[in-house]
């Protein structure tokens, strides 16, 4: 990340890969929190180019859901990763997590004007166009 901060235009803060019994994410990287503490590492490596960096998110850890019952859905993520990973992540850090993607159109419009509010997290990679489309027709011109 520093040399990203220091040296490239976008920088990813995708979560952290883990090696060994449990090989994929490691699932406390893709909380709030952490995504805080990712962007205070490259605020002070960027120095004062910070401002011209453009943050980038992705879903990460499962594909992005549109439903009406968002907290089933995270329930159900929280579960799988918890198997994955055996990180246990409540339900609230899953829907506040810029790394995941679920909820309700008018929720997901919501949470992507909030992650560029928040966190400064502009660039956005997508893994279901047709499914997020309401979303981006939501925010053309925000």
């Amino acid at each position: 990340m520093t040399l990203a901060a220091r040296e490239a235009q976008i920088v990813g803060l995708a979560p952290r890969l883990v090696q060994g019994d449990r090989p994929g994410l490691e699932a406390r990287s893709m909380t709030a929190a952490a995504t805080e503490e990712k962007i205070g590492w490259i605020r002070e490596a960027a120095g004062d180019r910070f401002g011209d960096l453009e943050l980038n998110t992705y879903p990460s850890g499962g594909p992005t859901v549109v439903t009406g019952d968002p907290r089933a859905a995270a329930r159900r993520r929280a579960d799988h990763l918890r198997e994955q990973t055996g990180v246990e992540l409540t339900v609230e850090e899953i829907l506040d997590s810029p790394h995941v993607f679920i909820g309700s159109v008018k929720d997901l419009t919501r949470k992507f004007v909030e992650l560029r509010e928040r966190f400064g997290i502009s660039s956005f990679l997508i893994d279901d166009l047709d499914a997020l489309a309401p979303v981006v027709e939501e925010l053309a011109g925000r």
